[in-house]
């Protein structure tokens, strides 16, 4: 909606949308729009840690194993635990 600026002192309107876009103040953004920012903003920090961790995997599993004592290598059984023989009567 197209309005003559000499009619928006006379109106009392201080922004008028025009095409969708805010006249009078062009910084603010509707809630809805910052809604929209702040998460695809938590998305793209969500996605950057997840890169992040798994860059940092390896060296972390080397420190778990490191302090915790555990090998890091699975061992694997050449043969299964022996079973005693039941006796058939």
């Amino acid at each position: 909606m197209a309005v003559a600026d000499d009619l928006l002192p006379a109106v009392g309107i201080d922004a008028v949308l025009v095409l969708g876009e805010p006249v009078g103040d062009q910084c603010a953004l509707s809630p809805a729009r910052r809604r929209d920012v702040v998460v695809a903003a938590a998305c793209g920090v969500f996605v950057a840690f997840m890169v992040g961790m798994a860059y940092a995997a390896v060296p972390l599993y080397s420190w778990f194993c490191k302090t915790t004592g555990f090998g890091g290598i699975p061992q694997i059984a050449s043969a299964g635990p022996a079973r005693p023989r039941c006796a058939m009567a």
